[in-house]
């Protein structure tokens, strides 16, 4: 995959997510709680705007090794600790949080060069054989799908 296919997959998929979260805003069901959980529906976009911000970070800084203590961990505990971090945000806060990182993920992968997107181990604290491409794939596009369709699995949407 190039820049171009990478941004494209992720204005596509941002959209649906930002499209669900404006159908759940506006019928008031960001505050509800999600079945079988302790979160709500708005730490979900909450959750995705904190990797998004993480990702924005890695990619102007050019650095992965920012809450390194909290990426180290399987994702279900890196999870939790992320909730414990986002749980506070109001509504209103989240909506702001969620748009915000929105564009500014957007923003920075639009910024970066193509060589740097593709080439191994080119950040700070990254791993030789990982890329930028890559970690942004699974915390960016890949990771909106999946929330997106658990929360219109879990909302019988």
């Amino acid at each position: 995959m190039n820049k171009k296919g990478l941004l494209s997959l992720v204005i596509e998929k941002r959209l649906l997510l930002e499209e669900l979260m404006d159908y759940l805003k506006n019928t008031n069901k960001l505050e509800d709680k999600i079945p079988g959980s302790q979160w709500l529906v708005k730490d979900v976009f909450s959750h995705v705007a904190w990797f998004e911000q993480e990702m924005v970070y890695m990619l102007h800084n050019r650095d992965m090794t920012r809450n390194e203590d909290i990426w180290r961990n399987p994702p279900e505990q890196r999870n939790e600790i992320v909730y414990e971090i986002i749980k506070s945000k109001t509504t209103s806060e989240t909506v702001e949080y969620f748009h915000k990182q929105g564009l500014n993920i957007i923003k920075e992968i639009a910024a970066m060069n193509e060589e740097e997107l593709v080439q191994g181990g080119v950040f700070k604290g990254m791993p030789k054989d990982w890329t930028p491409m890559l970690v942004l794939k699974g915390n960016t596009y890949l990771h909106y799908e999946e929330h997106y369709n658990s929360l219109k699995t879990a909302l019988k949407l």
